[in-house]
């Protein structure tokens, strides 16, 4: 019987450490782009405190905080600032996540984890959506969306953010790979330089 038990313990453990795996792609080649300044969602960051008889919490939305480290990471601008909007160059990115589940079945699975205090792992399906405006002295010269779905699991002693950094992580680096490909950044000082030269 204990035995059992430990084993149906250890699958649904197991089940909740899985990670999504999202695609993730590769800058080949040492890129040199300008300073730019990085906007999600229009600075808005929400967050959220609960309070109930035994103290308080507090959620805060890490999608900007993930997407400037990615960003950083990527070490192909001079500076990435957050939040400047009297930046030369902006990255205005508009993040959501969609369920896909029914509204009734999400309900259903809200209530599930309520009643059992999150100690049985649900799972819920949803997509990331991502849009970018890429601006330079506020003229547009990029555009690009991009979704991943995701299969996440949610469960009390999981991070609740962590399939959202995944999937940030994946946009970012697709994002990347499309500027360098479409030379967003190289088009756009070339052109500056032959209207200076005018």
């Amino acid at each position: 019987m204990k035995v059992g038990i430990i084993l149906i313990a250890l699958a649904m453990l197991s089940g909740c450490a899985a990670k999504n795996t999202f695609q993730m792609y590769e800058t080949i080649g040492k890129e040199n782009y300008p300073a730019v300044s990085l906007i999600v969602n229009d600075g808005y960051v929400y967050s959220d405190t609960t309070c109930h008889q035994y103290g308080c919490t507090t959620y805060v939305d890490n999608t900007s905080l993930f997407a400037l480290k990615a960003l950083r990471k990527n070490d192909l601008f001079e500076r990435v600032d957050i939040n400047n909007a009297h930046a030369e160059y902006k990255i205005l990115m508009k993040f959501s996540r969609h369920n896909s589940d029914s509204d009734g079945m999400a309900f259903a699975k809200l209530m599930l984890s309520a009643v059992t205090l999150f100690l049985f792992p649900v799972s819920h399906d949803y997509t990331y959506k991502s849009e970018f405006t890429i601006v330079h002295m506020d003229k547009v010269i990029g555009k690009y969306t991009y979704d991943r779905k995701s299969e996440e699991v949610s469960f009390l002693f999981k991070e609740p953010q962590s399939n959202k950094q995944n999937a940030v992580d994946s946009i970012i680096s697709n994002l990347m790979h499309d500027v360098k490909e479409n030379q967003i950044f190289r088009s756009s000082s070339s052109q500056i330089l032959s209207e200076n030269t005018l």
